[in-house]
């Protein structure tokens, strides 16, 4: 059976990373462990949390199975990626940051590893090369000045209050037709995607709705439930789908009106109201 796999990498990795993971770590992963990062930060930047061909690595970097496993189990075993299985023939890969010179030196086991593949003087000229020297600020006072320092208490928790949620709806509003459902996802929880969020995504897609229409009911469970439930939006997504309506513009009118309905009932009794597994909190009744 096919094989399939993921790529999260939710830390920002740039190239002064991939030159930290090349002069630091081939020593310790060989340059089959530097080739498989780098493959899998090629395949996150390309594929961006969509599903990937597990054989594309294979074929991609000649290796078999066990030269995969071998080497995955390298990059594991230093820290620079976690693997999950998402189920029986998925998995997920996640990148984690390679360490800077000056991490590495207050790393005790990668720093000894090191040293006993290169030696103490090649390892001291590259630390030495990359480090970079910080002051020590355990005596100094800091006099930087705060925000609610320079703004009036006024402006600062008008600010905190009104700007972001203003941003991030008319952001929301402007992606919800545009945007894939991770590009979706991300713009919200500014994370990639979970697993859960993934296999979602997926479900609705085998139900044949399209990006808008995912994104709708996902801009759905944002308004009402404040957060992103997976089993929420699959029970909407399943219903339209029993009612054979797939048309994006309609879906979203819908949902549109039913937050318009349930934030002056929330304004009318004052109190916010969470989806539960048990759908008895007096939601829009979902009918087939």
């Amino acid at each position: 059976m096919e094989s399939f796999f993921y790529v999260e990498n939710s830390v920002d990795i740039n190239v002064f990373d991939l030159e930290n993971l090349r002069l630091l770590y081939r020593p310790l992963v060989g340059n089959d462990g530097i080739l498989l990062y780098e493959f899998l930060f090629d395949s996150n930047n390309l594929h961006h949390n969509q599903q990937i061909e597990l054989n594309l690595i294979l074929e991609s970097l000649d290796f078999d199975e066990n030269k995969l496993l071998e080497v995955k189990s390298r990059l594991e075993s230093i820290g620079l990626i976690r693997s999950y299985n998402v189920n029986k023939n998925e998995f997920l890969f996640e990148l984690i940051k390679p360490l800077s010179a000056n991490q590495l030196v207050s790393n005790s086991f990668l720093s000894n590893q090191l040293i006993q593949k290169i030696g103490e003087d090649r390892y001291l000229r590259i630390v030495s090369a990359k480090i970079n020297p910080k002051f020590d600020k355990s005596k100094m006072s800091e006099c930087s000045r705060k925000a609610y320092e320079v703004y009036s208490n006024e402006d600062f928790n008008s600010i905190l209050k009104n700007d972001k949620i203003n941003i991030l709806a008319r952001n929301l509003n402007f992606l919800k037709k545009t945007a894939t459902p991770d590009q979706f996802i991300s713009s919200y929880t500014n994370l990639s995607l979970s697993p859960s969020q993934i296999k979602m995504i997926d479900k609705l897609k085998k139900l044949k709705f399209d990006n808008a229409c995912i994104n709708a009911f996902i801009n759905y469970s944002i308004n009402v439930n404040h957060s992103i439930v997976c089993a929420y939006i699959e029970k909407i997504a399943t219903t339209y789908a029993h009612r054979n309506l797939f048309c994006a513009d309609s879906i979203d009118l819908e949902l549109s009106a039913a937050i318009l309905a349930k934030q002056k009932n929330n304004s009318y009794n004052n109190k916010n109201k969470i989806y539960s597994s048990n759908d008895d909190d007096n939601e829009l009744e979902w009918e087939n």
